[in-house]
């Protein structure tokens, strides 16, 4: 765990960061200094920030790099008509402040219903938890669409592997197909085709993915 000083830095780059979440790791040094009377390097506030798990929040290209050799999937979302549950999840990560230290949630979200599917909390960014909270999440349900952002936990094998083995009907996120197809709109039919955006179906596809049925 980290020390007294580093926490207390931590705190208020946190109370920085809640007021102002477009600000980047410079920003936030140069209004430590200014405003908190704190010289703080800014390389030092960019490595605590990533421990905490933060970064600006803004529009901008690339923002979540998935890690070399992790597939990069297509968004299907734009356009869609979300009408029942359990057509999209969606699954996010922050972290959460606590006397002396932090932690992380990972949380599961009915698009439609706004429920809370599943969640967990741990002390460190490392993917278990996030495959934990899949798990029970996928005890109750499978999620037509599994929606996350390119970081390297939602395109990790071992995150699309749970799904594919868990049987989900999936469009985002887990399908592993021949590389002349994956950059098209994919969409998978509980009949186990595949329909590509340009009207082609590619049967037995079960052949092309390693799914459990359901």
């Amino acid at each position: 765990m980290a020390d007294e000083h580093d926490l207390f830095i931590k705190r208020e780059i946190d109370k920085i960061y809640t007021t102002h979440p477009e600000f980047g790791y410079r920003r936030i040094a140069v209004w430590l200094k200014k405003y908190n009377n704190m010289t703080i390097n800014k390389k030092a506030v960019l490595r605590h920030m990533r421990e905490m798990g933060i970064q600006a929040i803004y529009p901008r290209k690339n923002a979540s790099k998935a890690e070399s050799g992790h597939i990069i999937y297509p968004y299907l979302l734009k356009g869609l008509v979300i009408g029942r549950p359990s057509q999209v999840w969606r699954i996010d990560i922050t972290y959460v402040p606590i006397h002396k230290s932090w932690l992380y949630l990972a949380a599961i979200i009915d698009w439609h219903s706004r429920f809370v599917v599943s969640w967990e909390i741990d002390d460190n960014l490392e993917i278990r938890f996030v495959l934990n909270a899949c798990k029970n999440a996928l005890k109750q349900a499978y999620p037509e669409i599994m929606n996350g952002d390119q970081g390297s936990h939602f395109t990790s094998f071992k995150y699309t592997n749970l799904f594919i083995e868990a049987g989900s009907r999936k469009v985002l996120n887990i399908i592993l197909l021949l590389k002349y197809i994956l950059k098209v709109r994919i969409f998978l039919l509980p009949s186990n085709k595949i329909i590509l955006s340009d009207k082609y179906y590619v049967k037995d596809a079960a052949h092309h993915l390693k799914m459990a049925s359901p």
